[in-house]
C-alpha cells in the first residue's frame, strides 16, 4: 500500500515532470541573456567622414534622446567603437538595454544600407559620423539553449514518470526514497535551467557552459555511476 507521503511524492513527481516538459518551450532555459551576443547588429562605430551617396540624418547632440546620448558618449569614451548588451525579452532584469529601449535616432539590425546605418552628430564645432548596425551578416549565432534543454529536460521528465509509475506499483520505503531523490533532482534541473541566463549576466558562468556541466552530470549519474541501474534494482 502506498503511504500518504508516497502519494505526496507521486504528485510532486508528476508536477515536476510536467513542468520540465513545459520549460522546453520557454525561450530562457539554458539560454544567453543577450540578443545577438556574437554579432554586430547593435554596434556603434565612429567614422572619419561620410563617404556615401545622398544625405543622412544630422542631429545636434542636445537634440538626441537620453538613450542616444548615452550610447554616443559610450562610443566616444570607448575609443570609437561600442556594442551595448541588449537583453532578451524573457529577462526580468537587465544590465544593459532591452531592444525597445534603444534610441529611435539610430538604426539597428543586419543588411542595413549605408544611408540607413549612418547619422551625423554635431556638438559645438565637432562633427561626428556614427555608424550603427551591420551592413551584412558576417557570422551566424547559434544559441545552444534549445539543444541543452531537449537533451536534459525531456529525459529527466521521462525518468520521473517511470519512477512515479514504479512507486505506485511497489509503494515501499525504498521506492519513496528513490522518488524523493528523483523529484529533488528534477526540481534542481528546472531551477538551473531558469537561472542560467541570470548567472551569465552576473558573470558567474555562461549558460552554455552550465548546460554542458548539466549534461555531463546527467551522463555521469545515469551511465558512469549506474544510477539508473540502482534505481531499477531498488524499485523492482
Amino acid at each position: 500500500m502506498v503511504s500518504p507521503s508516497g502519494r505526496t511524492l507521486q504528485i510532486l513527481g508528476i508536477v515536476t515532470a510536467v513542468l520540465l516538459v513545459v520549460l522546453l518551450f520557454y525561450p530562457g532555459t539554458f539560454s544567453s541573456p543577450y540578443v545577438d551576443p556574437n554579432l554586430d547588429q547593435f554596434s556603434h562605430t565612429l567614422e572619419s567622414e561620410w563617404e556615401g551617396d545622398g544625405e543622412i540624418p544630422v542631429y545636434q547632440y542636445d537634440e538626441l534622446s537620453p538613450a542616444a546620448q548615452d550610447l554616443f558618449d559610450r562610443t566616444r569614451s570607448a575609443g570609437g567603437s561600442y556594442s551595448p548588451d541588449v537583453c532578451a525579452e524573457f529577462m526580468l532584469v537587465c544590465d544593459g538595454y532591452y531592444e525597445d529601449e534603444l534610441p529611435d535616432e539610430f538604426a539597428y539590425g543586419a543588411y542595413l544600407s549605408p544611408s540607413e546605418s549612418h547619422v551625423i552628430v554635431e556638438e559645438g564645432d565637432e562633427r561626428y559620423v556614427l555608424k550603427t548596425g551591420q551592413g551584412s551578416v558576417q557570422a551566424i549565432y547559434f544559441d545552444t539553449g534549445g539543444i541543452v534543454s531537449f537533451v536534459t529536460l525531456i529525459p529527466t521528465a521521462l525518468f520521473l514518470a517511470f519512477v512515479v509509475g514504479a512507486n505506485r506499483i511497489i509503494g515501499t520505503t525504498a521506492a519513496d526514497r528513490v522518488l524523493g531523490a528523483s523529484v529533488a533532482s528534477g526540481a534542481t534541473l528546472g531551477a538551473l535551467s531558469l537561472v542560467a541566463p541570470y548567472l551569465e549576466m552576473y558573470g558567474v558562468v555562461t549558460a552554455a557552459r552550465l548546460g554542458r556541466w548539466v549534461i555531463a552530470a546527467l551522463y555521469a549519474g545515469f551511465v558512469e555511476l549506474g544510477y539508473l541501474r540502482v534505481v531499477v534494482v531498488n524499485l523492482l
